[in-house]
């Protein structure tokens, strides 16, 4: 009799509306925590931060259900330059037109009715109907099908550093409390992101470093061979006119214009020597095809090489090449107690890749002051990436791959 009490089965729906809103949320929660912890590993792994980016777009996309997400970056030049886009899996197939097609790096101009332009402006969550969005990225967006779009500002030490936007096809908008769960999570994986972002701007900050260090060095080279190499030989002949003109009977003088020959000849040596370490001549003639085999000249180890790249390479990636592996023979040549070693080289995609392996005693390590550390941060600063393996008593293997 009590079941059939007027109001107990519509109290009985509200209770299992209620239970079943709390369990959901507490799903989501759980599963942001768990995205959270996985971004933030990928981060302390060192991967790069276009694959954290692209997880947290991938994670906070399928969370909410969206066909589509992306995290932009604001640009001092009042542009957005998308860092990571996904896409569902039943929306990725779709046809996008080769004019509007997503790449890494793609900058938007900031139209004042783009929600990218909303929430710089207020560092506030908006969602916006896709026919209201002007100038490209409201034609991008349409061309995805998407009937709207909702944004919410991530932040980087108390100023907007980007948006999270999230896409969705069709006439219906997502649930009023997407902007709430949305900034929520985008506040937890905020964390991840200023890591992922201070990783860019370090690599950046070692790119420059490398190329003005390359144009110091290019400078330094023109300095030696067009000033002081110069200037040596002119001295060196006018000391030999000197030499035809004295007079017979000045042996004393003839002997110490001898010996001012002698050293300014060693001066010269040294000067080659130098300007050789800079860039190494054959590097500048033959390119690594030439120069790579030419350092293992007078080695005790058999070292066997299998280089094929191409002739022209950038400047950089070339010299960082050339001094891994002139440092890699070394350590093999003296600490190794190897009998052959392999060096191989190649081009794969837009990577340049080299590797080197001997059959030594292994149990070699970067921070050892083996040198290689040095170079480790070379490749890493030019993008590229350097793994050394070397259990103890299986020889080493070195890799690096740099970008071409």
């Amino acid at each position: 009799m009590v079941l059939s009490e007027p109001g107990c089965g519509d109290c009985y729906e509200a209770a299992m509306v209620s239970a079943e809103r709390q369990y959901n949320t507490l799903i989501r929660i759980v599963n942001e925590q768990a995205i959270a912890r996985r971004t933030a590993m990928l981060v302390a792994h060192g991967l790069p931060p276009e694959m954290v980016f692209q997880e947290v777009a991938g994670a906070i996309g399928a969370a909410h259900s969206a066909d589509y997400s992306l995290i932009s970056r604001y640009e001092p030049d009042q542009t957005m330059s998308v860092v990571a886009f996904w896409a569902a899996p039943d929306a990725a197939g779709l046809g996008i037109p080769a004019e509007l097609r997503w790449e890494p790096g793609l900058r938007w101009q900031m139209d004042a009715s783009t929600c990218a332009a909303e929430t710089l402006r207020t560092g506030k969550p908006v969602r916006r109907p896709a026919d209201q969005i002007g100038g490209d990225v409201g034609s991008w967006v349409r061309s995805l099908g998407s009937g709207h779009v909702l944004a919410c500002p991530i932040k980087i030490r108390d100023e907007v550093w980007g948006e999270m936007a999230l896409l969705y096809r069709g006439l219906k908008p997502p649930p009023e409390d997407t902007e709430q769960q949305v900034s929520d999570f985008v506040e937890l994986a905020g964390c991840t992101i200023a890591q992922a972002e201070s990783r860019t701007e370090l690599i950046a900050s070692r790119a420059r470093l490398v190329r003005v260090f390359d144009a110091a060095r290019r400078g330094l080279e023109r300095d030696l061979h067009d000033g002081i190499q110069q200037r040596l030989v002119s001295l060196g002949l006018q000391l030999r006119e000197a030499q035809a003109c004295l007079p017979s009977g000045q042996r004393a003088l003839e002997g110490h214009l001898q010996h001012i020959d002698e050293d300014l000849a060693e001066v010269m040596r040294q000067i080659h020597e130098i300007s050789h370490g800079l860039r190494p001549a054959l590097l500048s003639r033959g390119g690594l095809a030439v120069a790579l085999p030419s350092l293992a000249r007078g080695f005790k180890v058999l070292v066997d090489f299998e280089i094929n790249l191409p002739d022209q390479l950038d400047e950089s990636t070339e010299m960082a090449i050339y001094y891994l592996v002139s440092e890699a023979l070394t350590n093999v040549a003296k600490h190794s107690n190897a009998d052959r070693a392999t060096v191989q080289a190649g081009r794969d995609d837009d990577a340049v890749w080299v590797a080197i392996h001997d059959d030594g005693n292994g149990g070699a390590h970067p921070r050892r002051g083996s040198g290689i550390v040095g170079l480790q941060d070379r490749i890493e600063a030019l993008g590229g990436t350097f793994k050394i393996t070397s259990p103890p008593g299986e020889g080493t293997a070195i890799r690096a791959t740099v970008p071409a």
